[in-house]
């Protein structure tokens, strides 16, 4: 089956001006490509997709390879390293190694690798 996404930012985006659009814009959006392309057949991609990030023996490996995915939110670096059972120490290393740099978005904190120092 067929379907169409549409996705909306839930972590920082490049662009500092890109904001996520009004929930009514969305219903709008939503809507109209139901009508175009049948019902059930238009999902949303509008939230927070959850903290269960997989990692392997290097663990700050892993760390940086998800972070070079996309922006991990605080509490999801939190659980990462709860679950590995290192500290934020790792965290304030890479953030003063200029490794990981942390950012705001939508009232929440990320973290996210430096990409001119991990190239």
């Amino acid at each position: 089956m067929d379907k169409v996404y549409v996705s909306v930012p839930t972590r920082p985006p490049t662009e500092s001006w890109v904001k996520p659009p009004k929930e009514e814009t969305v219903n709008l959006v939503y809507q109209t490509l139901s009508k175009k392309v049948g019902e059930g057949k238009v999902e949303l991609l509008v939230g927070y997709e959850g903290n269960m990030f997989s990692f392997s023996d290097n663990v700050e490996r892993s760390l940086l390879s998800i972070m070079a995915v996309h922006p991990m939110r605080r509490d999801a670096v939190e659980s990462f390293l709860n679950r590995t059972r290192l500290s934020w120490n790792l965290i304030e290393r890479l953030l003063k190694e200029k490794r990981v740099r942390k950012l705001e978005y939508d009232g929440k904190e990320y973290y996210m690798i430096n990409f001119s120092e991990n190239s």
